[in-house]
Protein backbone atom coordinates (compact mmCIF):
# COMPACT_ATOMS: atom_id res chain seq x y z
CA UNK A 1 0.00 0.00 0.00
CA UNK A 2 1.36 3.36 -0.89
CA UNK A 3 1.80 6.06 2.22
CA UNK A 4 1.18 9.57 1.88
CA UNK A 5 4.09 11.53 0.47
CA UNK A 6 4.90 14.98 3.12
CA UNK A 7 7.41 17.89 2.35
CA UNK A 8 9.42 19.29 5.05
CA UNK A 9 10.33 22.85 4.80
CA UNK A 10 12.22 25.19 7.42
CA UNK A 11 15.42 26.92 8.01
CA UNK A 12 18.84 25.50 8.28
CA UNK A 13 18.73 26.50 11.75
CA UNK A 14 15.31 24.93 11.88
CA UNK A 15 16.44 21.58 10.56
CA UNK A 16 17.57 19.41 13.20
CA UNK A 17 13.04 19.76 14.32
CA UNK A 18 12.77 18.82 10.72
CA UNK A 19 14.69 15.46 10.59
CA UNK A 20 13.59 14.91 14.34
CA UNK A 21 10.15 14.51 12.61
CA UNK A 22 10.80 12.72 9.73
CA UNK A 23 12.06 9.94 12.17
CA UNK A 24 9.06 10.03 13.88
CA UNK A 25 6.26 9.87 10.68
CA UNK A 26 8.85 7.65 9.14
CA UNK A 27 6.49 4.61 9.77
CA UNK A 28 3.62 5.58 8.11
CA UNK A 29 4.79 8.13 5.77
CA UNK A 30 7.29 8.66 2.92
CA UNK A 31 8.70 12.33 4.69
CA UNK A 32 11.34 14.27 2.41
CA UNK A 33 13.02 17.56 4.14
CA UNK A 34 13.85 20.37 1.96
CA UNK A 35 17.70 19.55 2.27
CA UNK A 36 17.22 16.33 0.69
CA UNK A 37 17.08 16.60 -2.87
CA UNK A 38 14.12 18.69 -3.61
CA UNK A 39 16.21 21.48 -5.29
CA UNK A 40 17.62 20.55 -7.86
CA UNK A 41 20.34 22.43 -10.09
CA UNK A 42 18.62 22.57 -13.77
CA UNK A 43 16.05 24.18 -12.17
CA UNK A 44 15.40 26.96 -9.91
CA UNK A 45 14.17 27.72 -6.25
CA UNK A 46 10.50 28.67 -7.35
CA UNK A 47 9.92 26.20 -10.49
CA UNK A 48 11.19 23.39 -8.19
CA UNK A 49 8.86 24.46 -4.79
CA UNK A 50 5.97 24.47 -8.01
CA UNK A 51 6.91 21.02 -9.42
CA UNK A 52 6.94 19.85 -5.93
CA UNK A 53 3.51 20.49 -5.10
CA UNK A 54 2.25 17.92 -7.39
CA UNK A 55 4.42 15.65 -5.64
CA UNK A 56 3.48 15.74 -2.03
CA UNK A 57 0.11 15.25 -0.05
CA UNK A 58 0.96 16.71 2.75
CA UNK A 59 3.33 19.46 4.15
CA UNK A 60 5.26 20.39 7.73
CA UNK A 61 6.38 24.03 7.94
CA UNK A 62 9.04 24.52 11.25
CA UNK A 63 8.59 28.46 12.34
CA UNK A 64 11.95 29.02 14.79
CA UNK A 65 12.91 32.23 15.51
CA UNK A 66 15.40 33.63 12.84
CA UNK A 67 14.75 36.74 11.89
CA UNK A 68 13.37 40.01 13.80
CA UNK A 69 10.66 42.17 12.44
CA UNK A 70 9.82 45.53 13.25
CA UNK A 71 6.51 46.35 13.35
CA UNK A 72 4.33 49.29 14.83
CA UNK A 73 7.69 50.10 16.28
CA UNK A 74 7.85 46.87 18.31
CA UNK A 75 10.61 44.57 17.42
CA UNK A 76 9.99 40.51 17.45
CA UNK A 77 11.39 37.10 16.59
CA UNK A 78 9.65 35.76 13.04
CA UNK A 79 10.44 33.16 10.33
CA UNK A 80 12.88 33.06 7.79
CA UNK A 81 10.61 34.81 4.49
CA UNK A 82 11.36 32.08 2.49
CA UNK A 83 9.54 29.45 4.92
CA UNK A 84 6.64 31.64 4.71
CA UNK A 85 6.57 31.85 1.11
CA UNK A 86 6.68 28.03 0.92
CA UNK A 87 4.14 27.77 3.63
CA UNK A 88 1.34 30.41 1.51
CA UNK A 89 2.47 28.09 -1.76
CA UNK A 90 1.47 24.85 0.00
CA UNK A 91 -2.21 25.99 1.28
CA UNK A 92 -2.45 27.66 -1.99
CA UNK A 93 -1.40 24.22 -3.64
CA UNK A 94 -2.51 21.38 -1.60
CA UNK A 95 -5.09 22.90 1.12
CA UNK A 96 -5.09 24.26 4.57
CA UNK A 97 -6.29 21.32 5.86
CA UNK A 98 -2.87 19.25 4.55
CA UNK A 99 -0.56 21.95 5.56
CA UNK A 100 0.50 21.83 8.84
CA UNK A 101 2.77 24.15 11.18
CA UNK A 102 5.11 23.28 13.97
CA UNK A 103 6.81 25.35 16.50
CA UNK A 104 8.01 25.90 19.72
CA UNK A 105 5.67 27.61 21.95
CA UNK A 106 7.82 28.83 24.42
CA UNK A 107 9.53 30.93 21.79
CA UNK A 108 7.74 34.54 20.96
CA UNK A 109 7.61 33.97 17.25
CA UNK A 110 5.84 36.51 15.35
CA UNK A 111 3.28 34.20 13.42
CA UNK A 112 1.58 35.60 10.09
CA UNK A 113 -2.00 36.77 11.63
CA UNK A 114 -4.07 34.88 8.27
CA UNK A 115 -3.36 31.56 9.06
CA UNK A 116 -6.71 30.46 10.35
CA UNK A 117 -7.48 27.35 9.18
CA UNK A 118 -4.06 25.84 9.53
CA UNK A 119 -3.58 22.83 11.96
CA UNK A 120 -0.79 24.43 14.56
CA UNK A 121 1.33 21.94 16.21
CA UNK A 122 3.41 23.39 18.77
CA UNK A 123 5.93 21.68 21.26
CA UNK A 124 8.27 22.32 24.30
CA UNK A 125 11.49 21.13 24.67
CA UNK A 126 11.82 18.70 27.54
CA UNK A 127 13.64 19.45 30.54
CA UNK A 128 15.87 16.70 29.87
CA UNK A 129 16.68 17.80 26.42
CA UNK A 130 14.99 15.43 24.09
CA UNK A 131 13.78 16.44 20.68
CA UNK A 132 12.17 13.12 19.68
CA UNK A 133 10.30 13.42 22.94
CA UNK A 134 9.24 16.70 23.12
CA UNK A 135 7.97 17.05 19.26
CA UNK A 136 6.25 12.96 20.16
CA UNK A 137 2.73 14.60 21.07
CA UNK A 138 2.62 17.32 17.82
CA UNK A 139 3.71 14.65 15.71
CA UNK A 140 1.07 12.47 16.70
CA UNK A 141 -1.57 14.44 15.95
CA UNK A 142 0.12 15.27 12.70
CA UNK A 143 0.21 11.68 11.78
CA UNK A 144 -4.25 11.22 13.18
CA UNK A 145 -4.39 14.06 10.56
CA UNK A 146 -2.42 12.08 7.80
CA UNK A 147 -3.94 9.10 7.85
CA UNK A 148 -7.41 10.67 8.27
CA UNK A 149 -7.08 12.78 5.09
CA UNK A 150 -4.79 10.00 3.39
CA UNK A 151 -3.51 10.33 -0.46
CA UNK A 152 -4.64 13.35 -2.77
CA UNK A 153 -7.20 11.82 -5.13
CA UNK A 154 -6.00 14.04 -8.22
CA UNK A 155 -2.30 12.51 -7.46
CA UNK A 156 -4.00 9.35 -7.33
CA UNK A 157 -5.41 10.20 -11.33
CA UNK A 158 -1.88 11.20 -11.78
CA UNK A 159 -0.32 8.29 -10.70
CA UNK A 160 -2.69 6.29 -12.60
CA UNK A 161 -2.26 8.79 -16.00
CA UNK A 162 1.77 7.83 -15.74
CA UNK A 163 1.24 4.02 -15.50
CA UNK A 164 -1.13 4.16 -18.75
CA UNK A 165 1.65 5.96 -20.30
CA UNK A 166 3.89 3.65 -19.46
CA UNK A 167 2.23 0.84 -20.84
CA UNK A 168 1.30 3.07 -24.22
CA UNK A 169 4.82 3.35 -24.20
CA UNK A 170 5.79 -0.17 -23.70
CA UNK A 171 3.60 -1.37 -26.41
CA UNK A 172 4.63 1.02 -29.03
CA UNK A 173 7.79 -0.43 -28.28
CA UNK A 174 7.11 -4.19 -28.47
CA UNK A 175 4.92 -3.19 -31.69
CA UNK A 176 8.21 -1.67 -33.38
CA UNK A 177 10.16 -4.91 -32.45
CA UNK A 178 7.81 -7.05 -33.68
CA UNK A 179 7.80 -5.25 -37.29
CA UNK A 180 11.72 -5.08 -37.31
CA UNK A 181 11.67 -8.74 -36.86
CA UNK A 182 9.61 -9.27 -39.24
CA UNK A 183 11.21 -6.93 -42.09
CA UNK A 184 14.29 -9.17 -41.06
CA UNK A 185 12.90 -12.25 -41.63
CA UNK A 186 11.60 -11.31 -44.88
CA UNK A 187 14.56 -10.19 -46.35
CA UNK A 188 16.41 -13.44 -45.46
CA UNK A 189 13.92 -15.51 -47.13
CA UNK A 190 14.06 -13.20 -50.58
CA UNK A 191 17.86 -13.98 -49.91
CA UNK A 192 17.25 -17.73 -49.23
CA UNK A 193 14.61 -17.59 -52.37
CA UNK A 194 17.48 -15.93 -54.54
CA UNK A 195 20.35 -18.14 -53.59
CA UNK A 196 18.91 -21.74 -53.11
CA UNK A 197 15.31 -21.39 -54.94
CA UNK A 198 15.88 -24.37 -56.84
CA UNK A 199 15.82 -26.51 -53.65
CA UNK A 200 12.91 -25.09 -52.00
CA UNK A 201 9.17 -24.92 -52.24
CA UNK A 202 8.09 -21.49 -53.10
CA UNK A 203 4.84 -21.85 -51.87
CA UNK A 204 6.44 -22.52 -48.35
CA UNK A 205 8.05 -18.99 -48.93
CA UNK A 206 5.10 -17.11 -49.79
CA UNK A 207 2.90 -18.60 -47.03
CA UNK A 208 6.30 -17.58 -44.88
CA UNK A 209 5.83 -14.18 -46.12
CA UNK A 210 2.33 -14.25 -46.00
CA UNK A 211 2.48 -14.69 -42.09
CA UNK A 212 4.43 -12.23 -41.57
CA UNK A 213 2.58 -9.43 -43.57
CA UNK A 214 -0.72 -10.71 -41.21
CA UNK A 215 1.77 -10.32 -37.99
CA UNK A 216 3.16 -6.78 -38.86
CA UNK A 217 -0.79 -5.57 -39.89
CA UNK A 218 -2.11 -7.25 -36.21
CA UNK A 219 0.31 -5.23 -34.36
CA UNK A 220 -0.22 -2.23 -36.07
CA UNK A 221 -4.01 -2.20 -35.76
Amino acid sequence: MDKPSVFIGSSTEGLKIAKTIQLLLDRVCEVTIWSQGVFGLSKGYLEELVYSLEKFDFAILVLTPDDMTISREMESESPRDNVIFELGLFVGGIGRNRTYVVYDRTKKIKIPSDLAGISMANFELHSNGNLESSLGACCTRIENEIEKNGIRENKRFNQLADATKNVDKTNQKFQTLINLMARSRKVELDVIASQFGEFINTDHLKEIKKDLDDLSKAVNE
